[in-house]
């Protein structure tokens, strides 16, 4: 048994015990693969843009049907997104950290419920909505009922509670497993705001081409930064492909300001947490980090077509699991099974931390100033602002 799987089973095992210490485990859960080798990182000039050669594969139009017998394999493919919406969002903070400040009502565009609309209008620019999934906490279902309107009941995912990235991306890629095998997914955050969304559409469209280097690979987004930020993971890219990917060298956290600093000017990029892949390749690229758990989770969705048995048996699954993203995952030991797309600048910005949401408040407070003047006396007047 490899150190990943002896790491996974003796921290679920300690999870299990009633004991004082269980707190103290359940932040110190360590996994490691084989390190892989670091590729080499010489560029080579990139190519142009990926969605513009072969959408059509991306989407499964018709007319890729009658392509030659050479892409007969990807012909099969579909492209699906999942929309990850489980944790819990930061409270948002005044745009100048005053609680008592107001913020013109944009501050309402970044609610849970209305970000969660914008990711699902994202994700329809790569598949119609009987491919467009919805994974949320059992907590949160009822309060997100009205975004999820028009989406089949089956697409709606639930999950006990939230335990990472990592364990939601695998509960979801196996439950879309079971009704397509050729499922190509793209992994949607739904905590996302972004300024300039149809810069990050034609860049969605790269991440849902497959390619001769994505096509068993797991794609990670990264993200131009545009300050060094200590809260986000960056991506350190290997080697430039034919196709204009990269390879991944490393996923690093920043400890400081000084090292985030470091990291943007060696050219390090922002982890969006945007992950796609064939559902099979991704669920493989877990099951060799971490097989005790695919295997428990497997386990626990096997049990028959009740969905009142199945539930039970995740929640029984969830209470002893520790909390697992999958950029560390990425981090420790999968580099050498990824790709990398840069994203085109986007204005993109994770809202996992107020100053986050403050500072895209601002953003929109500014814009709205300068399309319309005033925002507070055309407010009066019934004026609506486009995101």
């Amino acid at each position: 048994m490899g150190a990943a799987a002896l790491a996974f089973q003796h921290a679920v095992s300690i999870r299990a015990q009633p004991s004082n210490h269980t707190a103290k485990y359940r932040h110190s859960f360590v996994y490691r693969a084989g390190r892989a080798g670091c590729r080499s990182e010489d560029p080579v000039p990139a190519p142009g843009n990926l969605a513009g050669k072969c959408r059509r594969v991306a989407t499964g139009s018709p007319k890729t049907q009658t392509d030659s017998p050479k892409t007969h394999m990807s012909t099969r493919e579909r492209t699906w997104v999942l929309v990850l919406a489980g944790g819990s969002a930061p409270r948002a903070a005044a745009p100048n950290g005053d609680d008592d400040s107001p913020d013109n009502g944009f501050g309402a565009l970044l609610e849970r419920r209305s970000l969660l609309k914008m990711a699902l209008a994202r994700a329809r620019v790569l598949a119609p909505r009987e491919r467009i999934c919805v994974l949320v906490d059992r907590t949160q279902k009822g309060y997100l009922s009205d975004s999820l309107e028009g989406l089949p009941s089956g697409n709606v995912l639930v999950q006990p509670c939230h335990r990472g990235s990592a364990v939601e991306i695998l509960l979801a890629y196996l439950t879309m497993l079971k009704r397509d095998p050729w499922a190509r997914i793209v992994a949607l955050p739904a905590h996302h705001y972004v300024h300039d969304e149809p810069a990050l559409a034609s860049t969605l469209l790269d991440v849902a081409t497959p390619t001769a280097q994505t096509r068993n690979k797991v794609v990670l987004v990264g993200i131009p930064p545009d300050e060094p930020d200590t809260e986000l993971a960056y991506i350190r890219a290997g080697r430039w492909f034919e196709d204009g990917t990269r390879s991944v060298h490393s996923v690093v956290n920043a400890s400081d300001k000084a090292s985030a600093s470091a990291l943007v000017a060696r050219g390090a990029l922002w982890d969006s947490s945007i992950v796609a892949a064939r559902a099979v390749v991704l669920v493989n690229v877990l099951r060799a980090c971490m097989p005790n758990l695919v295997n428990q989770m497997e386990m626990s969705l096997a049990h028959g077509e009740n969905p009142d048995v199945r539930a039970d048996a995740l929640a029984q699954l969830y209470a002893r699991l520790p909390s697992v993203d999958f950029s560390r995952v990425v981090a420790d030991g999968a580099e050498s099974e990824c790709r990398l797309i840069t994203s085109r600048r986007c204005g993109w910005s994770a809202l996992g931390a107020p100053r986050r949401v403050a500072a895209v408040i601002r953003r929109m407070q500014l814009k709205a100033t300068v399309a319309y003047g005033d925002p507070d006396r055309h407010r009066e007047r019934g004026v609506t602002y486009n995101r």
